[in-house]
């Protein structure tokens, strides 16, 4: 039996995601290792992780939510007039992947995927 997953662990996921971006970012591979950042923490070069890559780290039982809310973000922030017909990853890819996308554009999409989560629910309209 499945569990309801909370905006609130949906929020978790996307911070965590976040952070995981905030450290280090890659376009064309879902993670991958940054050679000139040496993590003392760790004793390991710095992960690096694209859109993706991150919520898919993050996984859970959130990771739907957090992909569909960082798909809504991406959309109104860099493809307000997107067509339908592109998959949510095709559309999260594509962002990712665009040469003048920065780890500053990501964040800022991971910023707003949690501001959208948090929103309080719509009234349902009048029938």
């Amino acid at each position: 039996m499945s569990k309801k997953v909370s905006k609130r662990q949906v929020a978790a996921a996307l911070r965590r995601a976040r952070n995981l971006i905030k450290q280090g970012f890659t376009k064309q591979q879902f993670s991958g290792k940054d050679f000139s950042r040496w993590d003392t923490k760790t004793g390991a070069f710095t992960e690096t992780f694209c859109t993706i890559g991150a919520i898919n780290r993050v996984d859970g039982p959130a990771e739907a939510g957090a992909k569909k809310a960082i798909y809504r973000a991406v959309t109104e922030l860099f493809y307000p007039n997107s067509k339908r017909g592109i998959t949510r990853d095709e559309q999260i890819f594509r962002f990712n992947d665009r040469k003048k996308t920065t780890q500053a554009d990501v964040v800022r999409a991971f910023d707003r995927a949690i501001e959208i989560v948090l929103q309080p629910d719509e009234e349902p309209a009048a029938q």
